[in-house]
């Protein structure tokens, strides 16, 4: 009918003019790759690259690296002792993150947050000046990936049902394995336990997006599991 027509066309030009009077968003020339728009925001996520660990020589290397295992931890450095590849115990990759760089990036107004001495580099919050600011630093390879990350709130993990972990294919004879006992039974671990084997005074770490820490695995008064845990993007 025709005023459906008129009226389709009267919310089209609505629509146009609200989006041309709309207040552009901040998108940087220099760092629109993996930009997340929303309105209202300013402050990114970004990666800043370090050039260097101010060595000035073979000498001055040797020097910090002999520092660095002066104090490095015994458990550390017998694993490496039993388990490195590269030549030597240490490298230019276990020397800290020169100090003067940090507050070089500080200097600028942004938020310091997780720094990398093995990546060489510090993850921070900052507007789009500051990152630009960053940017000319002559000790600053580049600023990386910057974004505004898409608000979830904190991870949490589904419940795990009785009922689904005592009976059926995920039914135990231990009550240890839960729902990981297919995967524990397919990679022979439960042989390995009755073996004797059972990883203690073993520290594992474990890297992911997100963990649920109250969660039963890691509160269980007469198994205590976590020793340490720390959220490299919020710190």
């Amino acid at each position: 009918m025709p005023y459906r027509r008129y009226a389709f066309t009267a919310l089209m030009v609505l629509l146009t003019l609200a989006l041309l009077s709309s207040p552009a968003l901040p998108v940087p020339a220099l760092f629109d790759d993996g930009i997340s728009s929303a309105a209202g925001q300013d402050i990114y996520y970004a990666w800043v690259e370090f050039s260097d660990k101010g060595v000035r020589s073979e000498k001055h290397l040797q020097e910090l690296l002999a520092e660095v295992e002066k104090n490095f931890d015994h458990r550390a450095l017998e694993r490496r002792k039993k388990r490195r590849t590269l030549p030597g115990l240490f490298d230019a990759g276990d020397l800290p993150v020169v100090e003067s760089y940090l507050e070089g990036v500080a200097g600028s107004g942004a938020e310091l947050m997780a720094v990398s001495r093995w990546l060489n580099g510090v993850s921070i919050k900052a507007t789009t000046e500051q990152m630009e600011s960053i940017e000319k630093l002559p000790f600053v390879i580049g600023v990386l990936n910057p974004h505004i990350p898409d608000p979830q709130g904190d991870y949490m993990s589904f419940p795990e049902r009785a009922e689904s972990i005592d009976r059926g294919p995920y039914a135990d004879a231990s009550g240890l394995y839960g729902r990981s006992g297919p995967q524990i039974r397919q990679l022979g671990l439960d042989r390995l336990h009755d073996a004797g084997y059972t990883g203690e005074d073993v520290i594992i770490a474990v890297l992911d997006t997100g963990f649920d820490l109250d969660h039963s695995a890691f509160r269980n008064p007469e198994h205590p599991s976590l020793i340490f845990s720390l959220d490299g993007l919020k710190r």
